[in-house]
């Protein structure tokens, strides 16, 4: 806990999201049981039982290999969405963001050049064109969970997005921290 002696900075609002919509997993699972019934028939039908799945089917060994990769594959892609979050930190330092696993760093954002930030509403394939991390023009997001969030504008023409299951929470921290810079809502 932070005391007033202390050197560490304030958090201010703090959040991490998942991919924990139901929509998603079902699609995931569906697929991959798709993908794996497939994998497991074909081997299945060839190696255990000895026939060909097609006419002109892989021999054994390259069927075990492809279909080796199919699985992992497979097993990566869920792993990811089970181990992917979007960090959110704002304290009386600045703002912070790291969306594991593709950033292992956490990224301070910069905000000098802040003209003004705002509280929105977005459709993440419309408009960014789904979720992750994603650079459209002059426009980076951070999307994961929400239909909301808030919208940084820099002075540049550059904006930022950031989705939030707690937009007004991030929103008035923002506010706080940007009020020591000049800042004007």
């Amino acid at each position: 806990m932070n005391t007033p002696e202390s050197n560490e900075p304030a958090i201010l609002f703090q959040e991490e999201q998942q991919f924990r919509q139901p929509v998603l997993w079902v699609i995931l699972i569906f697929s991959s049981a798709m993908v794996m019934g497939t994998v497991f028939w074909m081997w299945l039908r060839q190696l255990i039982q000895g026939e060909s799945f097609a006419p002109d089917s892989l021999s054994n060994v390259t069927l075990l290999f492809f279909g080796s990769l199919i699985v992992l594959s497979d097993g990566l892609v869920i792993a990811f969405f089970l181990l992917a979050r979007l960090q959110t930190e704002v304290t009386t330092e600045g703002f912070f963001l790291r969306f594991f696993p593709l950033q292992w760093k956490v990224r301070q954002v910069d905000l000098t050049g802040v003209e003004r930030v705002e509280r929105t509403t977005f459709q993440a394939f419309l408009e960014y064109g789904g979720f992750g991390i994603r650079r459209v023009g002059k426009s980076k997001s951070y999307i994961i969970h929400a239909n909301e969030g808030v919208k940084i504008f820099w002075d540049n023409g550059m904006h930022l997005l950031v989705s939030s299951k707690y937009p007004d929470e991030l929103f008035d921290a923002l506010k706080i921290v940007l009020a020591g810079q000049e800042y004007q809502e």
